[in-house]
């Protein structure tokens, strides 16, 4: 598992939702949790960095220490309510993946059995982020699985997606992360031809040690379950951790196959 930036002691960690809202699984973070995480980074001295900054190489070796990467998968409108105005009370910034067909919308693509579907983020919110230092990337044009569709249907995911971002945001789009975390040396590939320098995943795969080592680069998910002990550990990119990201990453693929057949 190529864990460089991790090495570098520079952790990059995924949210979905900070919401005191009870929901379906686990990705809905209580915004007590979030606030006491960013209050322990800016206590400990941590900055964030961009993802920009790594394709940059914006980043001079000896600063790697007390760095961290805050990403935010999906675009969910309590990002923008609850997270983002926490994050500017310490001065960070996050990464944004955006699912451009829900911009505005609800998460219809989710598999919610109780019925409570979140609405994401609009044009003016996400632009309103990026005015205040946050990067964008994709994260598909509409959440499918992108190791099931036919090539023609994946490479319209991934180049479509970047070219509506491009076009509503005015600014390049370079990196993306995968729906459901489901990807294959196929879909990496097809990233790195539609534009892509850099694609994130959660977890770890064996996919880094192959060709488009820098279209996998892990990162672990923080989720209603962690306790501050467990953020301190997945901020020393503690291996438990990763195995812990690998087994929570699997259940996602619940939701892939609870479309195919209820949808």
């Amino acid at each position: 598992m190529d864990m460089t930036l991790f090495l570098r002691n520079i952790p990059i960690l995924a949210y979905h939702k900070i919401t005191n809202k009870i929901g379906w699984g686990i990705n809905n973070v209580p915004v007590r949790f979030f606030y006491r995480q960013m209050h322990y980074l800016h206590e400990n001295g941590f900055r964030t960095v961009s993802v920009n900054d790594f394709l940059s190489g914006g980043i001079a070796e000896h600063a790697y220490r007390k760095k961290v990467v805050l990403t935010f998968d999906d675009a969910d409108v309590s990002v923008y309510e609850n997270a983002f105005p926490i994050m500017q009370k310490f001065g960070f910034t996050g990464t944004l993946f955006v699912i451009t067909d829900f911009v505005g919308k609800k998460d219809m693509w989710d598999v919610n059995p109780v019925g409570r579907h979140s609405s994401q983020m609009d044009w003016l919110q996400i632009k309103e982020l990026v005015a205040n230092g946050w990067t964008v990337g994709s994260h598909s044009i509409s959440h499918r699985d992108l190791t099931s569709l036919t090539t023609t249907e994946l490479y319209g995911e991934l180049k479509g997606s970047k070219e509506i971002l491009e076009k509503e945001l005015n600014i390049g789009i370079k990196t993306i992360s995968y729906p459901f975390n489901r990807f294959n040396s196929n879909v990496l590939e097809k990233a790195f031809e539609a534009g892509y320098e850099k694609g994130f995943i959660l977890g770890s795969s064996h996919f880094q040690s192959e060709t488009k080592p820098r279209l996998a680069i892990p990162r672990l998910g923080i989720y209603l379950i962690d306790f501050m002990r467990t953020f301190q550990s997945k901020l020393a990119g503690n291996k438990f951790e990763f195995f812990k990201q690998n087994i929570i990453s699997r259940f996602s693929y619940g939701s892939v196959l609870w479309k195919k057949i209820f949808f």
